[in-house]
């Protein structure tokens, strides 16, 4: 791939599959995004939800990278590269929802053990991929694999990258979900912004006011001086 046809994929990336909308300020569709699937957690996988939830681990602190990076961030090459197949054949928001929730759902058991912040922050970053490595890879399962060796401390493992897409298919993920959570949040934003809208009238009103009385204080200080002079 020459520069001019990366830069035109980055565009389609970002115009066509909506890529843009997470790198706008305040970043609308990675706060929509992050909402999607930790309601998704939620409904198909509760007990971990809660479990997460309970130890104050939610999912800006670890799905941000995945979402922004489109999993690239630190994910082997091998793993990124049948997501971006996805990506491209059945668009951006379906695909990373699919492969977060697969990935949380492979490594359930796993971090239902683990008790502390510290712990499940770290495992979720860094070692959630790990449950797909082939510990016993064949010729044509590292050929499949898209594996060509690396010289570096990436991709040295071989992955068995069909066994993560399939989990992806089996997430049962329909476009009414993904209706309903956008609703949910789109509400929940108008609510936000209407109590934002609220709280910033009831400040100037308090400024305001505040101000007015000064104002009946400095004008009674005057009238206080007035008759004192008069007086003498």
């Amino acid at each position: 791939m020459d520069e001019c046809e990366a830069f035109t994929l980055l565009v389609k990336l970002m115009f066509k599959y909506g890529l843009r909308e997470m790198f706008l300020p305040e970043m609308p569709g990675l706060h929509l995004h992050l909402y999607q699937f930790e309601r998704l957690l939620e409904d198909l996988e509760p007990a971990l939800y809660c479990h997460l939830r309970r130890r104050g681990v939610s999912p800006q602190l670890y799905a941000t990278q995945w979402f922004l990076t489109l999993f690239a961030y630190r994910f082997p090459l091998q793993l990124v590269l049948r997501i971006y197949d996805f990506i491209f054949e059945e668009g951006l928001e379906s695909t990373i929802l699919r492969f977060g929730i697969a990935i949380m759902r492979r490594n359930a058991q796993t971090l239902l053990e683990m008790k502390d912040m510290s712990s499940l922050s770290t495992f979720l970053k860094e070692r959630l991929f790990d449950v797909y490595i082939d510990r016993q890879p064949s010729p044509s399962s590292i050929l499949e694999s898209g594996f060509f060796g690396s010289s570096g401390n990436q991709d040295r493992e071989v992955y068995r990258a069909d066994v993560m897409v399939q989990d992806a298919i089996a997430v049962p993920l329909t476009a009414e979900m993904i209706e309903t959570y956008t609703a949910e949040w789109s509400e929940k934003v108008r609510a936000e912004k209407e109590r934002e809208a609220e709280l910033e009238s009831l400040r100037q009103t308090v400024a305001a006011q505040a101000a007015r009385i000064r104002q009946l204080e400095e004008q009674a200080e005057r009238t206080d001086k007035e008759h004192v002079q008069l007086a003498s």
